[in-house]
């Protein structure tokens, strides 16, 4: 009997003591790392990202379309990806599309929209992954480049960008 209570009290003490463990502290910019790249057979992609953010404020909802969340503003978006391409001599460019020779038209950045992923108000730490599809994948790098990668990064509703990261060489 004496064994029953002594193992009792060391499980309500390991009770006690996993929930009052301190959760990690976290930053409140989110911190992304670069997880994986696949290609999916001839026309489509993923590429997934893991996240962590210390207050947990990743994601907007479909109704997040006024000021600085609204349409035609930098943070409509809140994932960005950036399409780089080796040259001959080994070194990584941005593709830029000019319209003459002073002015650049466009680069290849593919913004997206990460949903909501916590509840009204919830300051808490938040960690996942992303996965966006890149589909046709042919829309997502430019015939003739042999050698590509591409650079993400993320940012929370509190507008706080997180670093950016690099998938590595890309050889479809």
């Amino acid at each position: 009997m004496k064994r029953i209570h002594v193992a009792a009290l060391l499980f309500v003490a390991g009770i006690v003591f996993w929930g009052c463990k301190k959760e990690e502290d976290l930053p409140i910019e989110p911190v992304v790392t670069f997880k994986d790249f696949k290609i999916l057979g001839n026309d489509s992609a993923q590429i997934t990202i893991t996240f962590q953010d210390g207050d947990g404020d990743i994601g907007l909802a479909q109704g997040d379309t006024f000021a600085p969340h609204n349409p035609g503003n930098k943070y409509y978006h809140n994932f960005f990806m950036r399409y780089y391409y080796k040259d001959t001599a080994g070194v990584y460019h941005p593709y830029l599309a000019y319209l003459n020779a002073d002015t650049i038209l466009d680069t290849l950045d593919y913004n997206y929209r990460v949903p909501y992923l916590t509840q009204q108000d919830q300051k808490q730490s938040l960690t996942g992954d992303i996965i966006v599809t890149l589909y046709p994948f042919t829309l997502y790098h430019i015939p003739g480049h042999g050698t590509f990668k591409y650079e993400v990064s993320i940012v929370d509703r509190d507008l706080h960008l997180s670093n950016k990261v690099e998938t590595g060489d890309i050889n479809p």
